[in-house]
């Protein structure tokens, strides 16, 4: 079933072209006993600056938690490590 999780975000501004960002994550799903907890860190980079709207690539690195529970004695979770890259536009 689907759910709403919780994400901080923290962005560092370095210039106006370069940022850091990390955010921590976490979601969790009761009826289908799932949960993930995700930290990550990434950098930033904003291609340019358009009136209110600013293009930006992004990549970096995370770590993820998921959990799963089976059953009441059956649970079954792993960390993992991840890259990924990005864009958007804010």
């Amino acid at each position: 079933s689907d759910s709403l999780g919780m994400k901080m975000n923290y962005t560092y501004g370095v210039s106006e072209l370069l940022a850091f960002e990390s955010a921590l994550g976490y979601s969790s799903h009761p009826d289908g006993r799932f949960s993930q907890l995700n930290p990550l860190t990434r950098l930033r980079m904003n291609l340019a600056t358009y009136d209110a709207m600013v293009p930006y690539l992004n990549g970096g690195i995370g770590f993820f938690r998921p959990s799963k529970q089976i059953n009441d004695k059956t649970n079954y979770s792993a960390t993992l490590f991840g890259l990924y890259v990005g864009g958007g536009i804010d």
